[in-house]
């Protein structure tokens, strides 16, 4: 089920259990949807969708940005969040997620 969301939100096909970095698929979409669903209870889902229309296509630097930011964070609750943010098809996921809630 969360490996069919993500089909659905990348446009392409990938292995249920396939390995992304250090996460295996599904567990890389469940924590996108958890990340989406804080940032909507914190009432930040228009601000955050904004701010994803215009960084669009500035995605590359913001995930060299998380890789930067990547060993500051390490050991923290944001350590999880970070890692997905250093994959840039993850930030139009993170978009698309918005946009449906």
């Amino acid at each position: 089920a969360a490996s069919a969301a993500f089909v659905d939100l990348a446009g392409g096909f990938s292995p249920p259990a396939a390995v992304v970095g250090d996460l295996i698929m599904d567990d890389r979409v469940h924590a996108l949807q958890q990340m989406a669903q804080r940032i909507e209870q914190a009432g930040l889902r228009e601000p955050a969708t904004i701010l994803l229309d215009v960084l669009g296509p500035l995605d590359v630097i913001g995930s060299q940005l998380a890789l930067f930011v990547r060993p500051l964070v390490r050991g923290t609750s944001l350590h999880l969040y970070t890692d997905l943010l250093t994959d840039s098809a993850n930030w139009r996921v993170l978009h698309r997620l918005l946009a449906r809630q």
